[in-house]
């Protein structure tokens, strides 16, 4: 017997999800594009910090595919977007240096991982199917992403630390961690 309503994939408690779930793709995408106006800042002809860049570019990459993953899940559930628009951040300053840049990913990373992790919970009871997606596909990489991150602030700041004084020791470690661990 054929349906006289429209035929849609959307079931469940999905559809009162809709909206978290375009909220955390929004999240996610102008997560990225921060990551990319950082790495940015470290790819100038004046700083020249090519394995900064290039982890800000991963870090662009990895938030990029965690949102189209997360609209990819949407249409699979016969979501769509509504009034779906990205703010890009014009007033942050990302004249920033190495570390503080690194504890700043952290930070934004921390925050987007802690966002899945309350709505997992509080709405785990109201679609199961949407809560396990994002365990699996979103949060796991977040938790990969903070460990590296934190990893690359901790060593960074033990070689720094004893050279805070001398500008010139101070470059030259940030240069070699650059080359020599991100590079």
């Amino acid at each position: 017997m054929l349906c006289n309503t429209i035929c849609s994939s959307n079931f469940g408690g999905f559809p009162d999800l809709q909206t978290i779930a375009q909220t955390l793709a929004t999240k996610h995408l102008e997560t990225s594009m921060k990551f990319l106006m950082m790495s940015t800042q470290f790819s100038n002809w004046k700083t020249q910090r090519n394995g900064f860049s290039k982890l800000f570019d991963s870090l662009s990459d990895s938030t990029f595919n965690d949102a189209v993953n997360i609209i990819q899940y949407m249409a699979k559930r016969g979501g769509r977007l509504n009034n779906f628009k990205v703010e890009l951040g014009t007033n942050q300053n990302y004249n920033i240096s190495e570390i503080d840049a690194l504890a700043q990913a952290v930070d934004v990373e921390k925050g987007l991982a802690k966002e899945i992790l309350e709505v997992t919970n509080t709405n785990a009871q109201v679609d199961s199917a949407f809560a396990h997606f994002l365990v699996d596909e979103v949060s796991e990489k977040h938790v990969d992403r903070i460990h590296i991150l934190t990893g690359h602030v901790n060593n960074l700041w033990k070689v720094i630390f004893p050279h805070r004084n001398s500008e010139n020791t101070r470059g030259f470690v940030i240069h070699m961690f650059d080359t020599k661990v991100l590079g």
